[in-house]
């Protein structure tokens, strides 16, 4: 019997060249990186106290001017300036200060934070307020319940309680998020300056104080009626006044505050 034949197989590898590699995924990896760098600083954000994020916030709307606060004490063991501290106004109604920011003054009433967060956001982003307009506008806390004041120095001419025409959106944003809370009682406070009306004429001044605030409360009720149900108003006249030796400084004292009070309904 004749031996089988043993079948011999050749196997041929032929070695293909490498072609140059494609870049695509150092730009997936790229965005995984940028990525999970936004995840953080969302992380550090929300960790973070309110004068640190109004710090931030206040960069963004505009980094020539506002340094961020990391909230670093000083080495040397001096006093530390905040980012939005300015030592040269020892007192009185602070004048350019971005839109909302949160002061030292704080409360544990959990609505008027989210009250403070939504009108902050509203004048800031749904408006596009630039530089110049979020100093308009400065929210803080005080022992009465949260303080909106209205600091723009043209928001009233001169001898006048007419609300000028290109301030009425803020009005109109901050009438409608109060509308929404209907559980809280509302004072419009309205002031002027000095130079206005002399000392002897302060009972003018006080009518001029009070027809500001109801100014404010008018616009609102032909938007939101049922908010002036919820709203007093009341006029300061210029005994509130910061001391004002410009034509801006002044036209910033001819203003409103709008009070969300502590009270509830």
């Amino acid at each position: 019997m004749a031996a089988k034949k043993q079948t011999i197989i050749i196997k041929k590898i032929t070695l293909a060249k490498h072609g140059a590699h494609g870049g695509a995924w150092k730009v997936a990896y790229a965005d995984f990186v940028t990525a999970m760098m936004a995840f953080f600083l969302v992380m550090w954000l929300m960790g973070s106290d309110e004068e640190i994020k109004a710090s931030v916030a206040g960069y963004f709307n505009n980094p020539d001017v506002s340094p961020i606060n990391f909230g670093i004490s000083d080495p040397k063991g001096g006093s530390q300036v905040g980012a939005f501290q300015d030592e040269s106004r020892p007192g009185g109604r602070p004048v350019d200060q971005p839109a909302g920011r949160i002061h030292a003054n704080m409360t544990h009433d959990s609505q008027l934070i989210d009250i403070k967060e939504e009108i902050d956001e509203s004048l800031t982003l749904q408006l596009g307020m630039s530089s110049h307009s979020a100093n308009k506008v400065d929210v803080d806390y005080d022992s009465s319940g949260l303080v909106i004041k209205i600091i723009a120095d043209d928001l009233f001419a001169n001898h006048s309680s007419e609300i000028k025409n290109d301030l009425l959106p803020i009005l109109f944003k901050i009438g409608g998020i109060l509308n929404k809370n209907k559980n809280r009682e509302i004072r419009v406070v309205g002031h002027t300056d000095p130079s206005e009306y002399p000392k002897e004429q302060s009972i003018e001044s006080f009518q001029l104080s009070s027809a500001r605030a109801v100014s404010v409360v008018r616009y609102w009720s032909q938007h939101f009626p049922e908010l002036q149900e919820r709203v007093s108003v009341a006029g300061s006249a210029h005994y509130r006044a910061t001391p004002a030796t410009t034509d801006q400084a002044r036209g910033s004292n001819r203003s409103v505050d709008i009070i969300i009070l502590n009270k509830k309904i």
